[in-house]
């Protein structure tokens, strides 16, 4: 059988959230109208699987119904559950890849992403470690010090991790004219932003982005 990705939310109904899925590209992936699903729940994964609940399965289950759409009938699953509460919120992105009848749903990968970068920042409010900051057309940093001094009065400590800037000559006045703006581990990019790799290994995350306007 054939396999299904489906990006979707997890949405809310009668204040109970939910994870609503219909349509023949679950039949496509071996899903059954009438079939009973079994939850296997991994909390530390986030993830929840839904298997065939074997013949005589006394546990809780989820039920494949149907829907009719221009005279064609198309498998829908409806999961409602409290588990889903304590996996997610509502809203939060969704992938669910289904394959020969088995069905996997776990967070997207922007969704991982960015309640790791939500923790990340909290953590360092928390802890009070410097904020990494990623400057995007830097100049001559006039904008970064503007809001590194504004940090500094919130009692927000701050520093570039990661300037990008065109002219050579712009990024060196920013070096020799706010020392407050780097330190030992910033590192700096001098070239067109259009050639920065952003997919390589080991790039250091931010948790602030400040975009200059380009000249």
């Amino acid at each position: 059988m054939s396999t299904t990705v489906i990006n979707t939310l997890v949405s809310e109904s009668r204040s109970v959230p939910r994870i609503w899925l219909e349509g023949q590209h679950l039949a496509h992936a071996g899903v059954e109208i009438g079939v009973q699903y079994m939850l296997n729940v991994c909390e530390k994964l986030r993830r929840i699987e839904l298997r065939p609940a074997p013949q005589g399965f006394s546990g809780k289950t989820v039920s494949v119904s149907k829907r009719t759409r221009n005279e064609r009938v198309y498998p829908l699953i409806e999961v409602r559950d409290s588990i889903i509460a304590a996996l997610f919120e509502v809203g939060t992105k969704l992938r669910v890849a289904i394959h020969n009848g088995r069905i996997v749903i776990s967070m997207s990968h922007i969704a991982m992403r960015v309640q790791e970068r939500v923790s990340r920042f909290l953590n360092k409010l928390k802890t009070g470690e410097p904020l990494s900051v990623l400057s995007l057309f830097h100049g001559g940093g006039v904008l970064d010090g503007a809001i590194h001094e504004g940090f500094q009065r919130a009692g927000l400590a701050s520093y570039v991790k990661i300037a990008v800037e065109f002219e050579g000559d712009y990024i060196d006045s920013s070096l020799r004219n706010n020392p407050q703006l780097w330190r030992d581990d910033s590192i700096v990019i001098n070239g067109d932003i259009r050639d920065v790799n952003i997919l390589g290994n080991g790039i250091p995350q931010a948790e602030v982005c400040v975009a200059g306007v380009p000249c």
